[in-house]
């Protein structure tokens, strides 16, 4: 989209000081996600049947609310490899974005940590990535307190099998 002569950055760039070398990152904006709900779509929360004989979904199941949190995590992972994939040379060995099973927040710092780059930086460049893709913090809790809807709305709003 271009809206006037404004057209937005899709990709940013930092550099960060690594036991004295130089390493630059480069993160872009993710505006597609069909590859990962393709391969790991959200979980549903399971069907209950109310004494009154009226279904409904529990999003209180608690194996339902794990699987809604590692679908999350997972997709947050993804976000971020897509991201830094622009990065020149950039390579994950843990990570595989064809496996759902190892987009965890545990591999992806792991994979910092093998390549020698210290949390810190790690974490410097991962919110490089979330930054470029518009989640920021404030941004996040506004959208929270301005989009969710509240628990009735969303158990009315959850499709149901006929």
């Amino acid at each position: 989209m271009k809206i006037s002569n404004f057209t937005p950055e899709t990709t940013q760039e930092r550099t960060f000081n690594i036991v004295g070398k130089d390493l630059t990152f480069k993160a872009k904006v993710i505006t597609d996600f069909k590859a990962f709900e393709e391969l790991c779509p959200t979980p549903l929360a399971p069907i209950r049947v109310t004494r009154d004989n009226v279904k409904t979904r529990n999003v209180k199941d608690p194996k339902f609310l794990e699987k809604l949190e590692a679908h999350g995590s997972a997709r947050m992972v993804y976000m971020i490899m897509e991201s830094l994939s622009v990065t020149e040379g950039i390579e994950w060995t843990l990570l595989d974005p064809a496996d759902v099973e190892t987009m965890t927040e545990a591999n992806l710092m792991q994979e910092f940590g093998d390549a020698g780059i210290p949390e810190m930086i790690a974490n410097k460049i991962i919110r490089l990535a979330t930054d470029t893709n518009g989640l920021t913090d404030t941004l996040l809790k506004d959208r929270r307190e301005t989009f969710l809807p509240e628990e009735e709305e969303l158990v009315e709003a959850l499709p149901l099998p006929g």
